[in-house]
């Protein structure tokens, strides 16, 4: 084997590791019995799987038997199929950790920046087809359904019973059969309807742990991945996969993960900006952008976002923007823009101004916001705090029931809360 080979870095790195306190099953064997296969030599076939992008256990037991770099890391041992599969179902949680004393080893190595993660989800169909998720709506549509085409077997048995033999399509015991497999699948909706709560509010049959979402090019019944991507040389410093369908819950977790996989002191989070719009905004400004602008007006200013006040005798003859040609203008922008159907403060206060303004004017000013909370995370250094954000939505609402009282106070009503 080539000394540059990678299988020789794959079977030195599982050598430094200690399996057994990493958490692998039969890492320490017993002293009667026959001993199993070595959890070292399955890992070693799992990552050189990984590396080369084959993740059928089939797969990885026929390149035991012919590809020589496998016989030369598993020393020629062949593992069946079996084995292969059971040793990845049996050991998730000590697989993460292997990843994460990975990560460290190239952070020791210099091969993480440590200074711009790119934090992004993708979802993935899994192997569940959509006739085969089922939600409280549809399950009560199907049993209705059901219902209905049960009394329609019924008159037909009435038809059958008053037309005599041979005079209907159906005989009798033929709509007995279909009446009785009817019955039969309505009871097992039934039952999937009643294993419904407010926490699992979709069910699926063949993998129970996926869940229908929405992606750009429609429904899909599948996962979540959650992948923190470092800029240095786009190595994976973290990652976690869910069943939630959007990801406005998830970024906090990713973070957090990275945080610790890179052993950062602190991580700046920026929610509510798509991972393309952060890159253009880099590259196009640099990382150091805060700097070069005193203040976050003068920063909404160069990107054109400002109104452009042209002052006459102390009267404003006009107040549109300038016409400024930025890429990180037209990328603040897009992300305002995108903002309008988020369930969260940005896209509560994009909405409001769209209805107020029209849909330039709340472009241009929520860009304009979305520009200014930018320049003090860059500036300060400090991580971005949604909870300011919550505590004016809670003043915005207190403020709107105030008017809701006083309209109804007005036409000499009252307003009661629902019980």
């Amino acid at each position: 084997m080539a000394a540059e080979n990678p299988v020789r870095f794959l079977d030195a790195f599982v050598a430094s590791l200690d399996l057994h306190a990493l958490g692998f099953a039969r890492a320490v064997c017993a002293s009667t019995g026959r001993p199993p296969y070595a959890p070292a030599a399955l890992l070693k076939l799992y990552l050189y799987g990984y590396l080369h992008r084959v993740r059928s256990s089939r797969l990885l037991e026929a390149g035991c038997r012919r590809n020589v770099e496998a016989l030369w890391l598993l020393g020629k041992l062949t593992p069946d199929f079996k084995t292969i599969a059971d040793f990845r179902k049996d050991n998730l949680q000590p697989l993460k950790a292997v990843a994460r004393r990975f990560t460290l080893l190239c952070r020791k190595l210099e091969l993480f920046g440590g200074e711009l993660p790119a934090i992004d989800g993708s979802k993935f169909a899994a192997v569940n087809a959509r006739d085969q998720n089922f939600n409280a709506g549809k399950l009560q549509e199907l049993i209705d359904r059901a219902d209905a085409r049960l009394a329609g077997y019924l008159q037909q048995l009435d038809a059958v019973d008053a037309a005599g033999p041979g005079g209907a399509a159906l005989s009798k015991s033929e709509l007995a059969a279909k009446i009785a497999a009817l019955q039969e699948k309505q009871d097992w909706h039934t039952e999937l309807l009643g294993g419904l709560d407010e926490e699992q509010k979709q069910i699926s049959v063949t993998d129970p742990d996926t869940r229908k979402m929405p992606t750009a090019h429609g429904m899909i019944v599948g996962y979540n991945a959650q992948v923190a991507v470092d800029a240095k040389h786009k190595l994976i410093a973290a990652g976690d996969v869910t069943n939630e369908g959007t990801d406005y819950q998830q970024l906090a977790n990713v973070t957090l993960e990275a945080k610790a996989s890179l052993d950062l002191e602190q991580a700046e989070v920026v929610a509510g900006f798509q991972t393309p719009t952060v890159l253009v905004l880099l590259c196009e400004l640099g990382p150091e952008f805060a700097a070069k602008f005193p203040t976050a007006r003068h920063f909404g200013s160069w990107l054109g976002l400002c109104p452009d006040n042209r002052i006459t005798g102390g009267k404003i003859m006009s107040s549109s923007t300038r016409d400024v040609k930025s890429r990180a203008a037209t990328a603040l922008r897009l992300a305002a823009q995108a903002l309008n159907r988020a369930q969260n403060h940005f896209g509560d206060l994009y909405r409001r101004w769209k209805a107020r303004l029209g849909t330039p004017k709340a472009i241009t000013a929520m860009a304009h916001k979305l520009a200014r909370i930018l320049w003090h995370l860059f500036k300060y250094r400090q991580p971005f705090d949604p909870e300011v954000f919550k505590k004016e939505e809670e003043k915005m609402q207190r403020k709107k029931l105030a008017r809701l009282h006083n309209s109804a106070a007005a036409l000499g009503l009252k307003l009661v809360p629902n019980q």
